[in-house]
């Protein structure tokens, strides 16, 4: 899959808070994100904005948040979109369809959830196109909120990933969990 061409800002800085959202999470939930960040936070917020609006760009402007953006056409998605826009043979397929989309409703929310996943998966990619120095990068989804400080983590060690589970606030786990935020080190090699 060709990506569309990344722009805007990106962050140079040591340390630094990542979301990545599409114009509609953008507008429900990053202004409660950013203000619980900078509750226990000085660090910079860096946003990869997916169809932003010129008010979101302005927005993060007037309030010193960098950004990164790209604009995405809906075709991108087109040759999943025809794979389960009608009833795939594979059982896998099948199941996977069926998370999208109940029966009796309209196809194309199927074009929806695969949009969905795009931004979910292309936010990493872009972190790695974004970073040009070594940074110790604080990845939150945009839904989450920062409740209490927390202390980095060594920087020996290239990633973190923190699991939030309904018994407890948070806990460190090494497998692949519902991800809470991610803290990742970029090694410049040289």
């Amino acid at each position: 899959m060709k990506l569309p061409p990344l722009l805007g800002e990106f962050p140079q800085t040591d340390v630094c808070f990542y979301v990545a959202a599409d114009e509609t999470y953008f507008n429900q939930h990053a202004k409660p994100l950013i203000h619980s960040i900078r509750q226990y936070f000085s660090y910079p917020i860096h946003f990869h904005l997916y169809n932003p609006s010129d008010a979101s760009k302005k927005w993060c402007e007037v309030n010193d948040i960098d950004y990164s953006y790209e604009v995405v056409d809906v075709k991108i998605v087109d040759p999943a979109f025809k794979i389960y826009r009608n009833m795939p043979t594979d059982i896998e397929l099948q199941r996977r369809r069926s998370k999208m989309i109940k029966p009796g409703e309209n196809v194309e929310k199927i074009r929806n959830e695969l949009m969905k996943t795009y931004y979910a998966c292309t936010r990493f990619v872009r972190l790695s196109e974004l970073l040009v120095n070594p940074t110790y990068v604080i990845m939150l989804d945009t839904d989450s909120l920062v409740r209490n400080r927390f202390d980095l983590l060594s920087k020996d060690s290239d990633i973190h990933i923190y699991e939030k589970n309904h018994r407890s606030h948070v806990n460190y786990t090494q497998h692949w969990p519902v991800l809470y935020f991610i803290l990742v080190r970029r090694v410049v090699m040289t």
